[in-house]
This record gives C-alpha cells, sequence and structure tokens, in this order.
C-alpha cells in the first residue's frame, strides 16, 4: 500500500493544481451541451457544490434544453430548447450568448463543442477545458488538426486522470504543461448518509454495474458471464443502474439468453447508493473509462469491486484496492467467480477499503 507520506504529497499537488485553475475570489461560468443522467453531469454538480460551499460565483450555461436534464445545484441559463433549434442557429451563424458579464474563468466541462462555444465567449479572461475520457472515445469523427486548434484556444486543459492526460499528449503532441490532472472530488459523508436512506433486502448474492446503457460499459458481455456463472451453479443476481440508448437491446438480450429472473435493469436512480450498498460485488464491465465514478463510490462503500484492466480503472484501484481482470469475457468471469464464491476474499477487499488513508477524490483532501 502507497506509503502515508506519499499520499499526503499528492493531495499537496492536487491542491495546488485545483487553486491555479480555480483562484479565490474569481468568477466562474461553467459551459454543458445538456444536463443528462451521465457520470460527466454527476461530476459536474459535485464540483460545483464545492466551489459554492468554498465561496466562489459560479454560473451555469447550458447548449441544450433536455427532458431528462438533472436538477441542478445551480439554476442553468438555457441557450436553445433543442437541437434542432440550436444546429439552425448555428448553420447561420448566429450564436447569441444571453448575458455581457464579464467572467474571470469559462470551464468548458463536457466536450469538444462546449470547449468550441468557449471560443466564441468575449466576456472572459480566461478559458479552460476539461477532458473526461481517452482522446480516441471523445473526439470520434474529429481531425486531430481541428481539435487541436479548438484547444489551442484554451489557457488550461484539465484531465480527470493521468491516464486521460496521457491520451491527449500522444494524440495532440502538446506540451505536457498545458494539460493539468484534476480528480472528481466526492463527499463521502453524503454518500454514506445517502446509502442509508433506503434498505434492499435480498437474499443471496448480489452483483451490481452502474452506467450508462452504452455499449462502451461493456453490459452484453456482462450478461453473458452472468448467464455463464448461474448456468455452473454460482448462484446470484445480477442489477444494472442506469439509462440510455443500448436500454431495449439490452431487454432483449437478457429474454434471448434466458436470465430474466436473474438479470435485472434497475433503470437510472438519482440515489443509487443503496443498491450499491446491498451488493456483494460491483463490477465494471467496461471497454473504456476516463475516471469512473461508480468505481470511486464503491470504493468509498468500501464493496468489493472487479472491473476490467483498462485507462481509468487501474487508476482509481492502484494499491490493490480492487480486483483488475482481463479486459475480456474469460477475465471477468474468471474475476467474479472468485468473488463470489469466496467470502473471505470479499472481506479482505472490505476490510482494505475500510483501513485506506484517505482517498485522493474525498472532498476535503
Amino acid at each position: 500500500m502507497e506509503k502515508m507520506s506519499e499520499i499526503l504529497k499528492d493531495i499537496q499537488e492536487w491542491r495546488n493544481v485545483y487553486n491555479k485553475i480555480f483562484p479565490k475570489g474569481e468568477s466562474l461560468l461553467f459551459l454543458m451541451y445538456n444536463l443528462q443522467p451521465t457520470g460527466i453531469t454527476k461530476s459536474l454538480f459535485s464540483l460545483l457544490r464545492n466551489l459554492i460551499n468554498e465561496g466562489y460565483e459560479v454560473k451555469l450555461l447550458v447548449c441544450v434544453r433536455g427532458e431528462k436534464d438533472l436538477p441542478s445545484p445551480i439554476v442553468p441559463i438555457y441557450l436553445y430548447n433543442s437541437e434542432n433549434e440550436m444546429w439552425k442557429m448555428i448553420g447561420s451563424n448566429t450564436i447569441v450568448i444571453p448575458f455581457e458579464q464579464v467572467y474571470d474563468r469559462v470551464v468548458a466541462y463536457d466536450g469538444i463543442l462546449s470547449t468550441w462555444l468557449a471560443t466564441y465567449l468575449k466576456y472572459v479572461n480566461k478559458k479552460i477545458a476539461w477532458l473526461h475520457a481517452p482522446y480516441k472515445i471523445s473526439h470520434v469523427g474529429f481531425e486531430a488538426g481541428y481539435v487541436r486548434e479548438v484547444y489551442r484556444h484554451m489557457d488550461h486543459l484539465v484531465a480527470v486522470s493521468y491516464d486521460v492526460k496521457q491520451t491527449y499528449l500522444d494524440a495532440l503532441q502538446i506540451e505536457e504543461a498545458h494539460i493539468k490532472v484534476i480528480y472528481t472530488k466526492l463527499d463521502s459523508q453524503i454518500i454514506r448518509e445517502q446509502s442509508r436512506k433506503e434498505l434492499f433486502i435480498k437474499e443471496g448474492l448480489v452483483a451490481v454495474s452502474v452506467g450508462r446503457l452504452v455499449t462502451e460499459k461493456g453490459f452484453e458481455r456482462l450478461m453473458s458471464v452472468h448467464k455463464k456463472l448461474v448456468d455452473e451453479g454460482i448462484q446470484h443476481e445480477l442489477w444494472i443502474v442506469g439509462d440510455g440508448e443500448l436500454k431495449q437491446e439490452l431487454k432483449n438480450r437478457i429474454h434471448d439468453l434466458g436470465i430474466s429472473q436473474t438479470c435485472k435493469l434497475l433503470g437510472y436512480h438519482d440515489n443509487p447508493y443503496p443498491i450499491m450498498n446491498r451488493a456483494d460485488v460491483i463490477v465494471s464491465a467496461s471497454f473504456s473509462e476516463g475516471l469512473p465514478l461508480a468505481m470511486m463510490e464503491a470504493m468509498i462503500l468500501h464493496k468489493p469491486i472487479v472491473a476490467t484492466n483498462i485507462l481509468g480503472n487501474r487508476e482509481v484501484l492502484k494499491a490493490n484496492m480492487g480486483m483488475l481482470v482481463e479486459d475480456n469475457e474469460e477475465g471477468l468471469y474468471e474475476g467474479m467467480k472468485l468473488m463470489l464464491r469466496q467470502e473471505s476474499l470479499r472481506k479482505a477487499y472490505e476490510m482494505k477499503l475500510e483501513s485506506s488513508v484517505p482517498f485522493l477524490f474525498e472532498v476535503g483532501r
């Protein structure tokens, strides 16, 4: 395990970067494409709450209003009521920013579009872009030259992990000093309190996986692994928490695999922590992650974790805080089989998490 001195050094380094990106007393404007229920939106809200609690003046500008927008900790200003309206205005080169207030810093928080929009803002002293996922995942269909030019207008780039930072350095050939790393900060006290607000009583073993229902989260292969384990007599349920574009496809897959009695799609939950708290094991079958928030939340709840050995997962689970497995069905199968069969192994991971030094991503560190 990392020595306390190394952890404290990391915490101090993180705090120095945070203070450089968000100097005390400066006004902040955040840009988002939408406020749909994603990990990026949740991480934004966590950051906004922290900044507000620290006394910053913060505003939030959102490109498109959505039907499923999450409630924001501050009242957002919407530019457009639909994507059609937005693209029509962009096509006619008519982009109207509904204020002329000067902000010290603008933060384009959710990708290339909000970063592009930030280049149009005149009343801003410093511009910052947040990088949430590996370069190739975040910029499908964009030429590197165009992306490099957009980011050239930013005073700072902030990656959510060192792994993500490296993918941008490799792809864009920009100076390392131009990209800083700031982990998303989570309030462990709130997460633990919310995990006790509801009690999920269920006999037997339960594996839980949390995330958007999209291809990169690997739910299809997780279902195949679940079926194989059940067929071999390792009785357990698989609960998947989240919503997304693959919802119907995953429902069909559950039916086709004949696992409707043991695999449940629970949908999106504003408070997923009671469900996670009931889990005997938290599973991430992702093909790609920037900074896996659900895994970080599971660590705060001291839950045993089985996760694919990929960027993001590796960084969060360093010091053997969870079980990393090969990035394929066989790896997931072997890892879940071990964790579900061996209560002593689960207890060992729980005890390690409980006795660990404060996590770098906890609020106040």
